[in-house]
């Protein structure tokens, strides 16, 4: 039996899996992942009394000319196995401040969990091997992290309460490896291009630091893959014995004022576990201690704008919230009982709509839903109301100073008639989204 064939004998325990998505991109490592799963399911139910069901899961990032090409070659390679193979398209939009790289890998991810519940998997099995592990590790170090973001990827993250678990079984195996057991099988895969160009930073260390590296240290994959390990262990500990942090805290809105109490490492510690439990990765060092120390001397309702992997952090009555930024939009309206917004839903109550509404729908008027379309934007909600600017109006409705220039605004001919939440009428809603 190959070394990659042994790496399966464990199931993943306590939770044994029962349906399998693997992540399947054509490439070396991941041709090799879903070829020996395959092989490997007769030898699992002689130890399993139930069936365990095998999907592959091709992600089409749209990033390369050969996009389809690979598709079409994951599509043919299940085909020949008699695998069952699933498969979905991105578009993927640049997040500010977030490279390319992480946001392929932010919606990839989002994009296997969401495959995961279509086929009812319970695990999602990642190809990635002892070289991707030392990668992850030398990035994270020369970004400064600590114990947690130094201890890498886990071989096995059980499941949570809406994802699935993640199971990497090659981790302890380097590539090398697997590239044997691909010759031995006579195995075929793909070549993504982008592998080559060292503007990414995984690459240049891959081409360019790597080979140098085993010139001196031979062993250094086996090695680093261990000092992952070790520190996988200590971030597990502290995680045990941190009493000073109520992890409850410690999601967003988070209090401002608690924050601000906390020492200065206990205080870091809290903002990255509001980041992880948000699903982010943290800031860097540097950029972690920027952001507290405009926060720990923010005022209750301080126009801070923190932007971390294509969100933000903001302050609105002592709260700090992490919201994602709304371009303007403008959407004609001819009295639909709901629209869908890119932040949210205005839903109209039918039959309760004003006067002047219904005979402007009925004149054929245009009415718009829009975000702000003017620097200085009055509004007069009723007769016994006064004529003030809207950003006031907002202020006084506890909307969030970022939220206030993309709050929802309905205009006739021009003119603002209505904006939801300012008057005391409920016949137009705003639902933002969560």
């Amino acid at each position: 039996m190959s070394p990659v064939e042994r790496a399966f004998l464990s199931i993943p325990q306590p939770e044994t899996p029962r349906s399998l998505l693997v992540a399947f991109s054509g490439g070396l490592d991941s041709v090799v992942l879903l070829d020996a799963l395959h092989r490997m399911r007769e030898g699992w139910l002689r130890i399993s009394d139930k069936f365990i069901a095998l999907t592959a899961a091709h992600v089409h990032h749209g990033l390369s000319p050969n996009a389809d090409a690979w598709l079409a070659f994951c599509e043919r390679f299940c085909a020949e196995r008699g695998i069952a193979f699933t498969a979905r398209r991105l578009t993927l939009s640049r997040k500010p401040q977030t490279s390319l790289e992480e946001t392929a890998r932010q919606a990839r991810h989002a994009a296997l969990r969401a495959m995961a519940e279509e086929t009812n998997a319970d695990t999602i099995v990642l190809a990635h091997h002892q070289d991707d592990q030392v990668e992850t590790l030398l990035l994270q170090l020369l970004r400064g992290a600590g114990p947690r973001g130094l201890a890498a990827m886990a071989a096995y993250q059980p499941s949570g309460k809406a994802t699935p678990a993640l199971w990497r079984p090659l981790l302890d195996l380097p590539r090398a490896t697997l590239l044997a057991y691909a010759r031995a099988h006579k195995l075929e895969w793909i070549e993504d291009e982008s592998n080559a160009e060292l503007n990414f930073k995984r690459n240049f260390l891959r081409h360019r630091v790597f080979p140098v590296l085993e010139e001196g240290f031979p062993a250094y994959r086996k090695t680093l893959s261990r000092a992952a390990t070790l520190q996988a262990e200590t971030a597990g500990m502290l995680a045990e014995t941190d009493h000073e942090i109520d992890e409850t805290q410690t999601c967003f809105p988070l209090d401002l004022s608690w924050l601000a109490a906390l020492p200065e490492a206990s205080a870091r510690h809290a903002l990255r576990l509001a980041f992880r439990h948000a699903e982010l990765r943290a800031p860097t060092f540097a950029r972690l201690n920027e952001m507290l120390r405009q926060l720990q001397h923010a005022r209750p309702d301080a126009r801070i704008e923190l932007r971390h992997g294509g969100q933000c952090l903001g302050v609105h009555r002592e709260k700090i919230m992490l919201y994602t930024p709304v371009a303007p939009y403008r959407i004609l309206w001819r009295g639909e009982d709901s629209v869908t917004l890119p932040h949210g839903t205005l839903q109209l109550k039918r039959g309760k709509e004003s006067h002047s509404l219904r005979e402007a729908l009925k004149e054929g008027k245009e009415i718009l839903i829009a975000s702000r379309q003017s620097q200085q934007e009055y509004l007069k909600p009723a007769a016994n109301r006064p004529r003030r600017k809207l950003c006031d109006w907002l202020r006084e409705a506890g909307i969030p100073h970022w939220a206030r220039d993309t709050w929802p605004r309905i205009y006739c001919d021009g003119e603002i008639v209505f904006v939801p939440g300012i008057r005391d009428e409920d016949w137009l809603s705003f639902c933002p989204s969560a």
